[in-house]
């Protein structure tokens, strides 16, 4: 195989590997070592999928980039967000 349809084999696979494997509309629980992991969407957000991740049984939420503290939001206009 030469070298560019072998580089184009192998970024195709990456990208099917980064392509989402479930998909939901409000929320989905999963278990993961015993705990319930919830992904809760929030509209409306910076961009479509904005999801807050809720570790329940540790009772902590990782809010990425949907909350700041202390300073305004990133504002990136070229990037869409």
């Amino acid at each position: 195989m030469n070298p560019p349809i072998l580089l184009t084999a192998v970024l195709l696979s990456v990208a099917t590997l980064a392509l989402a494997q479930q998909d939901f509309d409000d929320s989905l629980s999963v278990h993961f070592n015993g705990e319930e992991i919830r992904v809760i969407h929030v509209p409306p957000g910076h961009t479509d999928s904005d999801s807050l991740i809720h570790f329940t049984g540790a009772n902590v939420v990782h809010m990425g980039d949907s909350f700041f503290s202390g300073r305004f939001p990133n504002i990136d206009l070229n990037g869409g967000a």
